[in-house]
């Protein structure tokens, strides 16, 4: 090949490597967009500790959990629903807790990198939480039942891809409180309080439709 036929070759390639690539560039996501339905799996990982009303010292938790969440998109950037999820801990005082929440969540996602597919976020969490508490006292098991709300706040960012439909994953970073109460069965007996709380993190994946 001539050293023209190479150069007129090259400018060719050249001239179409920019039409290809517009004519495959990713369609904007709608994942923010109002109307879009969102389904997540998350996995939850917390360090919290735990203080009982009138007793002194605390004692640290380790909480691992999955959760399920449908969202809704109220408003561009405005997304509110519900979730439930299932845990388990333990704790340096050789207890192990199961535990099971429902709630409600909203979260608002920026716009500031317009036309990208990554989406800061901000989202607050309130739960009813039930867990259920073994510890090992002599050569007895004493188990304890927890219930009460828990509110959890977190920022994160979005990584969507797809164009009225596809798929995303959220990664965040927050804190949560826990106020529960142990009620006693016995007569005369008071209820026992407490309260857990402390950094979390979570990594979910889903999928939307618009």
């Amino acid at each position: 090949m001539s050293r023209l036929s190479l150069a007129a070759v090259v400018a060719l390639v050249a001239l179409a490597l920019p039409a290809t690539a517009w004519s495959f560039k990713l369609e904007k996501p709608e994942r923010t967009d109002a109307g879009t339905i969102t389904f997540t799996g998350a996995l939850d990982f917390s360090s919290l500790t735990t203080e009982i009303e009138d007793v002194d010292g605390d004692s640290d938790v380790t909480l691992f959990g999955v959760g399920l969440g449908v969202g809704y998109l109220v408003m561009n950037s405005l997304e509110i629903g519900g979730n439930l999820g299932v845990g388990t801990a333990s704790g340096d005082d050789d207890s192990s807790t199961l535990g099971f929440n429902i709630g409600a969540f909203a979260a608002f996602y920026a716009q500031w990198l317009k036309g990208n597919a990554l989406f800061p976020y901000a989202q607050l969490s309130v739960d009813y939480n039930s867990t259920s508490t073994e510890n090992e006292i002599g050569e007895e098991t004493v188990e304890t039942t927890t219930s009460g709300p828990t509110i959890r706040g977190a920022a994160g960012i979005m990584l969507a891809i797809g164009g009225r439909t596809g798929g995303f994953m959220k990664v965040d970073i927050g804190y949560e409180y826990y106020s529960w109460t142990i009620e006693s069965d016995a007569d005369g007996a008071e209820d026992i309080e407490g309260t857990t709380s402390g950094p979390s993190a979570m990594l979910g994946f889903g999928l939307y439709i618009h």
